[in-house]
């Protein structure tokens, strides 16, 4: 019956060592690393009374150390403890290092030697601090430090009972002997799940430094960089399909003006409501609206030729021009591109669009005239 315990036991511990190594690596989560040390300590564990406790008691008290280190390493870890807590951190980290020497005294010396109450009380003493960081850590880490604490029980219960069984306190049976056992098989179920919150928080964060990266911080409209790289991508699908590209590039009018005697956060709103109003005007798939930098925007039309890209800058102009208190210009260019041409060279011709608007008296639209580029 024992054999049979300690294997499921065991199996049970690398079963979960096994399914958050994946996690780890997939999500470079350190929490996650710590937590697979965890469980691997406990799978060693079981195989070390499977197999009859080779090497005596120095390897058990080596055994129980590690469990302990990986336990307070992984609640530091899992409750970002060094960033938020790090008084706390260091407490746990002092008795844990009472706990180091007096497991190895108690286990190799044996109880002759009076250390086992002294050990118990450190070993009680170092839970106690395992639960002080969880409690600390719910005002800011919420369900997952609630999680965690919910998790320890098991081991404080299991712990508990199982020494007094040991001890005869209680009935040194099976149930009760194995205890401890279950009471980590029970923290791994919780700390996993623990585990999991955290990762998913992790990879939420990550996703929302991503989107950050290519949208426009004050417009929430695409930024520079995904223009550019979606203007390459889109010139080189439209090269190779043989349809037309187009490029409408949006001016502000007199937006110094406006920054100069209304203020900066009246030019930001204005900025907002320009980029807002544009962009819902491209309703296709593979269109795109851009901030191009300062009071400029930019929009790639894919599949579009200069009469659409035309009624689409002059639905723009209207919708601004109809919201009050602003208006813009708008050049255009569009063409079918050959493999002597170059977005650089659509964006000039736009640029080239937008520079007669503005000198044409501002708010309307003008287009490139047609060229042709032929290699050499």
């Amino acid at each position: 019956m024992n054999a049979i315990l300690h294997a499921g036991f065991g199996g049970y511990f690398l079963a979960m060592t096994i399914v958050n190594v994946i996690a780890s690596m997939l999500m470079r989560s350190r929490a996650s690393a710590v937590y697979c040390a965890l469980m691997t300590v406990m799978a060693v564990e079981e195989l070390y009374f499977l197999f009859g406790r080779p090497g005596g008691a120095g390897v058990e008290a080596a055994i129980v150390v590690a469990y302990l280190v990986t336990s307070a390493a992984f609640a530091i870890s899992l409750l970002r403890v060094r960033r938020h807590d790090p008084t706390a951190g260091w407490i746990v980290g002092g008795v844990l290092a009472l706990n180091v020497p007096l497991v190895f005294i108690e286990f190799v010396l044996g109880p002759a030697w009076h250390f086992y109450v002294v050990d118990q009380l450190a070993l009680d003493a170092l839970f106690a601090a395992l639960v002080v960081l969880g409690v600390r850590a719910r005002p800011r880490e919420g369900v997952i430090a609630t999680t965690y604490l919910l998790g320890l029980l098991g081991p404080i219960v299991g712990s508990i009972v199982n020494d007094l069984a040991k001890h005869n306190v209680l009935p040194n049976i099976d149930a009760l002997v194995y205890t401890f056992d279950a009471g980590v098989a029970w923290e791994a179920a919780f700390f996993a799940y623990a585990v999991a919150l955290r990762n998913r928080g992790i990879q939420a964060e990550r996703d929302r430094f991503e989107r950050l990266a290519f949208v426009d911080g004050l417009t929430g409209v695409a930024n520079r960089r995904t223009f550019d790289e979606t203007l390459v991508r889109t010139w080189n699908f439209t090269l190779r399909a043989g349809v037309p590209i187009a490029l409408l590039m949006v001016d502000v009018d007199h937006f110094k003006r406006l920054n100069d005697t209304r203020g900066h956060q009246v030019g930001d709103e204005c900025l907002r409501r320009v980029a807002a109003l544009c962009s819902s005007t491209l309703r296709r798939a593979g269109d795109c609206f851009a901030r191009y930098g300062g009071e400029e925007f930019v929009a790639i039309l894919v599949n579009a030729d200069a009469e659409h890209a035309k009624d689409v800058a002059e639905h723009m102009r209207r919708m601004v021009e109809r919201d009050g208190g602003m208006t813009i210009s708008v050049g255009v260019a569009a063409r079918v591109p050959t493999p002597a041409d170059s977005p650089p060279a659509l964006v000039a011709d736009a640029d080239e669009a937008l520079y007669r608007a503005k000198n044409e008296g501002r708010n309307c639209v003008r287009a490139c005239a047609p060229k042709v580029y032929s290699a050499g």
